[in-house]
């Protein structure tokens, strides 16, 4: 018992210099993020997303850069998903990109990057964002049988479709 008697104040010490060394990298990790997720945003039907376009060329409408791969749970908005795949080579940055439908449902893309054979899941509920899934934060289930979503690009391009199943 003397042994633990005497290693119980190293023992405290490595705890509290531990809890201090990830706190000052997490301190540090989070200085130049943003604060709060990132999220798509929701526009009224009348809104475009045209006002703050990038002055980049557009990559030519005729070459597929992305597909609509799948929509899950459709109805249910605690499990519908819609799942874009990268189908061209290199970097696809998505910034003002936007899914939408007939309806006037819009969700923006943040400023995410897509790389080739890489998928990001469209979640519409509410959830944090991630490298891969983004939550649109909706209180009810936007995609239904017969609807088509359609994937533009920050110029306006159609660059995907997918008739609801």
């Amino acid at each position: 018992m003397s042994v633990l008697k005497r290693l119980l104040p190293y023992i405290i010490l490595n705890v509290i210099v531990s809890a201090a060394a990830t706190f000052a990298v997490l301190t540090w990790w989070n200085s130049g993020r943003p604060t709060g997720p990132v999220s798509g945003v929701i526009l009224p039907p009348e809104a475009t997303a045209t006002a703050s376009l990038p002055d980049a060329t557009p990559i030519p409408a005729d070459v597929q850069v992305v597909e609509i791969t799948n929509i899950v749970g459709t109805g249910s908005v605690n499990i519908e998903v819609v799942t874009l795949q990268r189908v061209g080579d290199g970097e696809l940055h998505m910034d003002g990109w936007r899914l939408e439908d007939s309806s006037g449902h819009r969700f923006i893309f943040p400023d995410i990057v897509l790389y080739k054979g890489g998928t990001v899941h469209v979640f519409t509920r509410a959830g944090s964002n991630s490298v891969n899934e983004l939550f649109w934060g909706l209180s009810e289930a936007v995609w239904k049988s017969g609807k088509t979503i359609s994937l533009f690009d920050n110029h306006g391009i159609l660059r995907a479709t997918l008739v609801v199943p």
